[in-house]
């Protein structure tokens, strides 16, 4: 790359990083939020994997030879135009955050007499749930990832997982607005909500999956960093090791060296094991380059159609043939390891300014919710917050329509309306 692409590469480290500095420079400790986690996808996921391009951790992978090859057919001008567009949507994304709390100073919080009894109505649908779909596969727990991703039941377990950490933050949430400082961390997690979905979730981790487990680890942090106490700078980096050990565990414990874990805790063992993340899902994010021009904007066709995915399959057994791929509207991008690029997804549905709104609009609504603490916004935000690494790791699309719009949006605000409405009508209060 020549010398512009090095410094609009330079500057895309930059940026973030120092976003996160002047975060960690607060006296007052750090704060988990969604521009934290933001920051640290948009950096390992998007701007890393050009760092590791020819450095030993990508070399020991089968993979490699055709990834470099990816990797070298993209011209200069493609990088160019790349790094200009990760820049504005990191930007993108800081400038939603800041209007919506500098500038837009108008409030309108919606008051829900929110009763935590419901909550235990949504939690016995969510345990039936999972005992419904994981009662047929029960033997499939604690046997493997490459066997248990080919059950039919999966997905309807996975999604009672969501669907308990939602209501676990639901109420969590309530606890936390009824007692205020009284009430300790610990004490506002320990209940039914979160305890049954720690058992189903360590179930998944059972089987191999580890992103719903690890994301509801941030989720947690988000919890405690922007509601009780901000995170001093050695705990948060004691933390995020603990989340890279426990990967790294999840991954050892898919290729089945769970035996000799204790010999592979080294940090090169750890390197060989951690940078697969970045490499594969940098997969599809190279060969979209190397095959298309980046769009400057684009209807989300995609996107639009993924939201039949919300309708249960029950109810819309069909509802697969009514989702128009990436192949449909012409861009047939390989993600041999499973894991879609977060970019590749924006542009194939927003386009580079279409994507800058987006993400505006995200991080806008983000700081609102932030700002107003009350249920069931506290939830959404820490569980949209949350869900913001996985949007990064896997398929956008899904991330979007599945996780934060269905479970971290929708179900609060069902939740929270049932509630109110069953107590008496919502209050709306404008304030300026």
């Amino acid at each position: 790359m020549g010398l512009v692409n090095n410094i609009l590469y330079i500057s895309n480290f930059i940026l973030p990083i120092v976003t996160l500095a002047r975060r960690l420079r607060k006296k007052e400790g750090i704060e988990v939020d969604h521009i934290f986690l933001f920051s640290c996808g948009f950096i390992f996921y998007l701007i890393l994997p050009i760092v590791l391009a020819g450095t030993k951790p990508f070399v020991l992978y089968s993979g490699y030879p055709k990834w470099k090859l990816l990797f070298d057919a993209i011209p200069d001008s493609t990088w160019t135009v790349y790094f200009v567009a990760c820049l504005l949507l990191y930007t993108s994304f800081l400038a939603g955050d800041f209007f919506s709390g500098k500038f837009y100073k108008k409030k309108i919080l919606r008051k829900y007499h929110f009763d935590k009894k419901l909550v235990y109505v949504f939690l016995t649908i969510a345990i039936s749930l999972a005992i419904f779909s994981g009662y047929p596969m029960r033997s499939y727990f604690f046997a493997g990832y490459s066997i248990s991703t080919q059950i039919p039941m999966l997905g309807s377990f996975t999604a009672a997982a969501i669907l308990l950490l939602s209501v676990a933050f639901m109420y969590s949430g309530k606890v936390r607005e009824e007692f205020r400082v009284s009430m300790p961390f610990w004490k506002t997690i320990l209940n039914p909500c979160f305890i049954a979905y720690f058992i189903v979730a360590t179930l998944l981790f059972s089987m191999g999956g580890r992103m719903i487990f690890i994301s509801s680890l941030l989720m947690l942090m988000v919890f405690y960093s922007v509601y009780f106490k901000r995170l001093r700078l050695s705990y948060l980096i004691l933390l995020f090791l603990l989340i890279i050990y426990l990967a790294h565990f999840i991954v050892i414990f898919r290729e089945g060296y769970v035996r000799t874990f204790l010999t592979r805790l080294d940090i090169k063992s750890i390197a060989i094991y951690l940078f697969p993340e970045n490499f594969s899902v940098s997969f599809s994010l190279l060969d979209f380059l190397s095959k298309y021009s980046i769009p400057i904007l684009r209807f989300p066709t995609n996107l639009l159609s993924g939201l039949v995915s919300i309708i249960p399959s029950f109810v819309f057994p069909t509802k697969a043939s009514f989702i128009i791929s990436r192949d449909d509207l012409g861009y047939a991008v390989q993600s041999p390891f499973g894991g879609m690029n977060a970019f590749v997804t924006l542009m194939v549905n927003f386009g580079i300014i279409g994507s800058m709104m987006f993400l505006s609009f995200i991080s806008f609504f983000l700081r609102k919710w932030k700002d107003n603490p009350s249920i069931p916004y506290s939830a959404m935000y820490i569980l949209t917050s949350g869900w913001l690494a996985l949007m990064f790791f896997r398929d956008t699309e899904q991330t979007l329509t599945k996780e934060i719009l269905q479970f971290a949006i929708l179900t609060p605000l069902v939740i929270a309306t049932v509630s109110s409405k069953l107590n008496s009508s919502a209050v709306v209060i404008t304030k300026s």
